[in-house]
């Protein structure tokens, strides 16, 4: 039922079909068995295409044991790497959970638990917000804009400014000087993968990073050729949708 709510959920993100969602596409290929009904052969190729696998019968014991990333063999040599504890627990986590196990296992996993920390509450100003949140009026338009060192989120959206003497270019003078491609989020979630560092080089549809949602993960790929200029996010950030993470100049 999870693999049928992921799918929905990038129909309604990303239009029908246009994207599938990993676990929902190996399931109508096979990878996991025989479907309750049979799948819809016009679904059965979008996702062969898309996820660049061949529908299969083969038991899902049989393509799981082919597969030299999993077993009990590649999770104790990722426990090992890590200086983590070889024990049938942690062997289980980390094959099960790869990477966030990892994580998870090393207290590096970050808990989306909401809490109420008064001493760490940003002070407040006479009109009731923090000192770095503004509400800006222009044209009569609000725009909610929360300042933190170069970084401005608009309305839930992340720019880059800077401040200097004596520059008096214009708006569209600046546009026409940047040529730097944005990475943005698809949607609110979590990054969990970082894949590159900044001054990186990076491909076409290279995958930059992983942002997790709804208990799904979605590869944020690299729209162009370049070299990954800036990068404002880290693993266990939660970001906004179409948050600008990254610059490709």
């Amino acid at each position: 039922s999870q693999f049928y709510f992921q799918q929905a959920f990038n129909n309604v993100m990303f239009g029908p079909w246009k994207k599938i969602a990993d676990g929902y596409g190996k399931m109508v290929l096979g990878y996991f068995g025989k479907t309750p009904t049979k799948p819809d052969s016009e679904i059965i190729r979008i996702a062969s295409e898309q996820l660049g696998l061949e529908p299969t019968k083969d038991c899902p014991l049989k393509i799981n044991d082919a597969d030299p990333t999993k077993g009990v063999a590649p999770a104790k040599a990722l426990l090992q790497k890590e200086g983590l504890p070889i024990t049938d627990e942690n062997i289980f986590i980390a094959a099960t959970c790869k990477d966030k196990g990892i994580a998870w296992l090393k207290g590096e996993a970050v808990q989306a638990i909401r809490k109420n920390q008064a001493d760490e509450a940003p002070k407040q100003n006479k009109a009731g917000t923090s000192n770095n949140d503004y509400k800006v009026t222009i044209d009569n338009r609000d725009f909610n804009v929360v300042l933190k060192d170069n970084m401005a989120v608009v309305n839930g959206k992340t720019y880059e400014f800077s401040i200097s003497e004596n520059d008096f270019k214009t708006t569209q003078e600046r546009a026409v000087v940047r040529s730097d491609i944005e990475v943005s989020a698809p949607m609110p979630g979590k990054i969990i993968k970082v894949n590159f560092v900044a001054g990186d080089r990076v491909a076409l549809d290279e995958t930059l990073f992983i942002v997790e949602a709804m208990k799904m993960e979605t590869e944020i790929k690299a729209p162009a050729d370049g070299k990954l200029d800036k990068i404002f996010v880290a693993q266990g950030d939660q970001v906004a949708a179409d948050q600008v993470i990254a610059y490709i100049s």
